[in-house]
C-alpha cells in the first residue's frame, strides 16, 4: 500500500515521521488541486513525491551534513594495517576466525610491545576502531597499502 500524507503542517518532524513510517509522499493542503491529483498519480505509480518546500529543506539539511567518506579524527591513532582491518570489518568482508584478523592481531601485539604501549593504550585503540565503524570510515588513508581504489 502506498501512502500520500496531506497536511497543513509544514514541519520537518512531521515529514521525517511520515517517511520513517513508510509514506511515499508528503504534500501540503495548500497545494493546487492539479498538484494534488498529480501527486496521487505519482505515488500510485510507485514513485515518491515531496512538497517543493519540503524538498528544498531536505536538500539543504543533507548538504550541510558532514561527508561520511572523510575518516573520523578518532581513527587518526590507528596504523595503516589496523585501518585496513577496520575497513574489512566495516564492509563485512572479515569474518570471525578469518586468518587476516589473526595475523593483524599478532602484528598489532608485536607493534604495541615494540612501541611500549600499555593495556590502556590498546584499549583506547579498540575504542577508536569502534568509533571508526560508527562514523562510517570507508576509505583507507591515502597512499596506504589498502588504498587500492
Amino acid at each position: 500500500m502506498r501512502v500520500l500524507v496531506l497536511t497543513t503542517f509544514d514541519l520537518d518532524d512531521y515529514v521525517y515521521g511520515a517517511l520513517r513510517a513508510g509514506a511515499s509522499g508528503f504534500l501540503l493542503k495548500d497545494a493546487p488541486p492539479e498538484e494534488l491529483i498529480r501527486a496521487i498519480h505519482v505515488v500510485a505509480g510507485g514513485e515518491s513525491l515531496l512538497a517543493p518546500t519540503v524538498t528544498r529543506r531536505l536538500i539543504t539539511e543533507f548538504a550541510a551534513r558532514p561527508d561520511t567518506a572523510t575518516p573520523s579524527p578518532a581513527l587518526s591513532g590507528l596504523t595503516d594495517r589496523e585501518h585496513e582491518v577496520l575497513l574489512l570489518i566495516a564492509r563485512g568482508t572479515l569474518q570471525p576466525g578469518d586468518r587476516r584478523a589473526a595475523d593483524s592481531q599478532r602484528d598489532h601485539h608485536q607493534d604495541t610491545r615494540r612501541a611500549g604501549a600499555d593495556e590502556a593504550g590498546t584499549a583506547r585503540q579498540g575504542a577508536g576502531g569502534r568509533a571508526g565503524i560508527r562514523t562510517g570510515a570507508d576509505s583507507p588513508p591515502a597512499g596506504s597499502p589498502a588504498d587500492s581504489g
